[in-house]
C-alpha cells in the first residue's frame, strides 16, 4: 500500500489524476490509524524481545522496497539486448521505478532509508518477514506491567538494528606500555661510546 504509487503505471503519467492521489493518501492514512489502534491493544515480541510496532513495520517496508528494486534490476539485466527500455508495454524503466520507490521513502520514511540502501547493496530478495519469530500478545495488566514497567519496548532491536548506519570500525585503543629497560641511544650513550673508542685506541 505504501509503495503502490511505484507499482501503478498511472502515477507515472505527466498529469496524475487528483482523485487517484487523494485515494492513495486516504488509504495510507487509514492504514496508519490501524497501526496505532493495534499498538494500543497488543504487544509485539521479536525473538523474545519486546519491540514497538513501528520496528516491525519499518523493517518490513525497508526490506520489501529493497527486494522490489533488486527484482526490477534483475529484470532489466535479463532483458534482450535489443530491448528499448522505456518503450515497452508499460514504459517504466528500472531507473524510474527505483527513483519513485526512493522518493516515497525519503518523503515519509527517511529514518529507514539507510537500512533500505544497505538491503539493496546486499541484494535483499525476500518479500516476506525474514527476522526472528514474532509473538503478538493482547494487552493486559500483567503483560503491561512486564513490558512497559519492567522491560520496556525496544525502538530498535539490538540484534538487528534498522535505524543506525554502519560506521567504519574504530581502531582499538592500545594500552600505554612502559618502554623496556634497555640501553637508549641518547646523548649520554654517545659520550660512553666515545670513551670506549678512546680506550680501545690506547690499547
Amino acid at each position: 500500500m505504501i509503495l503502490s504509487p511505484a507499482f501503478d503505471g498511472r502515477f507515472y503519467d505527466s498529469k496524475v489524476p487528483s482523485q487517484l492521489v487523494a485515494e492513495a493518501a486516504f488509504a495510507v492514512n487509514c492504514f496508519h490509524d490501524i497501526l496505532l489502534i493495534f499498538s494500543e491493544r497488543f504487544h509485539i515480541f521479536v525473538g523474545g524481545e519486546p519491540v514497538v510496532h513501528l520496528y516491525v513495520f519499518n523493517r518490513m517496508l525497508g526490506e520489501f522496497a529493497a527486494a522490489a528494486v533488486v527484482f526490477a534490476k534483475a529484470c532489466r539485466e535479463k532483458a534482450p539486448a535489443d530491448y528499448d527500455e522505456g518503450h515497452g508495454e508499460f514504459g517504466v524503466t528500472y531507473k524510474m521505478f527505483r527513483a519513485r520507490v526512493e522518493a516515497i521513502l525519503l518523503a515519509s520514511y527517511s529514518n529507514i532509508f539507510p537500512y533500505y540502501s544497505r538491503c539493496v547493496d546486499r541484494a535483499h530478495k525476500h518479500f516476506l518477514w525474514t527476522g526472528a519469530k514474532v509473538g503478538i500478545y493482547l494487552s493486559s495488566e500483567s503483560c503491561d506491567a512486564l513490558v512497559v514497567n519492567r522491560v520496556g519496548e525496544h525502538r530498535d532491536l539490538p540484534s538487528h538494528e534498522i535505524y543506525t548506519s554502519p560506521q567504519d570500525p574504530t581502531p582499538p585503543t592500545l594500552p600505554t606500555l612502559n618502554p623496556p629497560a634497555v640501553k637508549r641511544h641518547d646523548r649520554d650513550d654517545g659520550v660512553d661510546d666515545a670513551d670506549e673508542q678512546r680506550k680501545k685506541r690506547r690499547t
